[in-house]
């Protein structure tokens, strides 16, 4: 489908070209530091030049080959993917204003799908069907918060979901069957921060991790009993989840400790937690607050976590403040 691209104010060429600025003038690493680690960064824009009027988080992975792809959205929804040859860009839905939030995961024989919201604030989910991606409806939520989404695909591509409901602030997980989606109410304050962190076992049962609106990160997984949730500590952001080929629950949250963020990792270990500490800003009056982590667990059990760097005291530009990435 032809993709017709939102047209850009005057203040968003401002905003950029003052970020643009920022980044020139901003001091150059040392060498010792440049060297102090194995090999190089390498950094490449894949949908360049494009802006965004209204850019909302975004997901990133690799799929079972090992190709990276990257949905994103809040024009349309766009899918890239990383191959040998360079980056190839398409439109998953070309309404105007779809892609919201978008989360995505890949099954185990590569078929992508998709999870996310249209202008109209209706969650959908699109997945490929051999010749393009069909997307369906599920059920409209508001577009007054973001709405927490998480999705993974068990092996026989099924889709489960979660998401949060603005008008409740309710926490539900669905499962798509063959009569349509199935959904549990997972908690009925659940706060609206990024995605919300999902995983299947080797079982296909489902994990998720998320935090409430007082501040609170929990850990909910399926039994055959029903649903069993566990409130782990204190939390000021989304929540990342992870398994390992054991089945152990990782995860990966944001907390204030004196008025300093900072990232906490945690492991479930003998009937409780353990935790450490990732990173944490040094100067508190930095104000730099830490969103949407994300965790991936390699095949060499590493653990690698990338989050967001927010500076809400600082420059601000059109559409929020400016921020940057970290990776651990």
């Amino acid at each position: 489908m032809p993709s017709s691209r939102t047209s850009f104010s005057s203040p968003l060429w401002l905003a950029g070209l003052l970020w643009a600025l920022l980044l020139l003038a901003a001091p150059s690493r040392p060498a010792s530091a440049q060297s102090s680690l194995p090999g190089s960064w390498q950094s490449s824009c894949f949908d360049c030049p494009h802006f965004f009027l209204d850019r909302t988080p975004q997901s990133a992975f690799f799929d079972p080959s090992g190709t990276l792809h990257d949905f994103y959205g809040g024009e349309q929804l766009y899918h890239a993917a990383a191959h040998d040859t360079g980056w190839t860009v398409e439109v998953v839905d070309a309404t105007l204003g779809a892609g919201r939030s978008a989360t995505a995961a890949a099954a185990p024989r590569g078929q992508l799908h998709v999870l996310y919201l249209d202008a109209d604030g209706w969650l959908r989910y699109a997945h490929q069907n051999g010749t393009g991606w069909q997307s369906e409806a599920i059920l409209p939520l508001s577009l007054g918060t973001l709405p927490s989404l998480g999705l993974a695909v068990d092996p026989l591509g099924v889709p489960h979901i979660a998401f949060r409901s603005d008008t409740d602030s309710g926490l539900f997980y669905a499962v798509r069957t063959t009569s349509g989606w199935q959904t549990t109410q997972l908690n009925t304050a659940a706060a609206a921060l990024c995605h919300t962190g999902l995983a299947l076992d080797t079982a296909g049962q489902p994990h998720v991790a998320y935090t409430t609106q007082t501040g609170r990160l929990h850990y909910a997984h399926a039994t055959p009993g029903g649903w069993t949730d566990t409130e782990i500590a204190s939390a000021s952001s989304s929540a990342a989840l992870a398994l390992d080929t054991q089945n152990t629950p990782h995860i990966v949250a944001a907390d204030q400790e004196n008025g300093v963020p900072s990232l906490v990792y945690y492991v479930a270990y003998q009937g409780g937690w353990q935790s450490e500490h990732i990173d944490a800003p040094t100067n508190s009056s930095a104000q730099i607050d830490v969103r949407c982590p994300s965790l991936r667990l390699a095949n060499d059990h590493t653990r690698r976590v990338a989050w967001q760097l927010v500076l809400t005291a600082g420059v601000r530009v059109t559409g929020g403040p400016i921020g940057g990435g970290g990776y651990a």
